[in-house]
């Protein structure tokens, strides 16, 4: 059976896979890959990949591009799902605070109620 690569639904789940084996670049290239395919009005399925995308920096210790992808998912989050906004925040939080920018974590740490590390 073959993947359909231009599929985002198909890109998606195979980065998020590889993203849960540990296997980070693979998982960048296909969630990158899966932004490609994602129209407008798809809100959720561009919030989740660039979540993914900036989780899976974070696991590279690419930190600066982690912060830009979860600045991404962050610009037209959805404020009533309460699950995707804590994790974008625990996420950008999280990389701020490994690039030494202790305050600017802080702050998204505060803004989901959440202790820094």
């Amino acid at each position: 059976m073959r993947l359909d690569s231009k599929n985002h639904y198909t890109l998606r789940g195979r980065g998020w896979a590889k993203f849960q084996k540990g296997i980070y670049e693979d998982s960048i290239r296909d969630l990158s890959d899966a932004l490609e395919f994602i129209l407008p009005t798809e809100n959720d399925a561009w919030q989740e990949t660039l979540r993914g995308l900036g989780w899976s920096y974070y696991q590279e210790q690419s930190f600066k591009v982690a912060v830009e992808k979860f600045n991404r998912a962050l610009e037209n989050i959805d404020l009533t799902n309460k699950e995707v906004l804590r994790d974008a925040y625990r996420g950008r939080g999280s990389a701020y605070y490994k690039k030494g920018s202790l305050e600017e974590g802080n702050k998204d740490f505060e803004m989901v109620g959440i202790s820094s590390p």
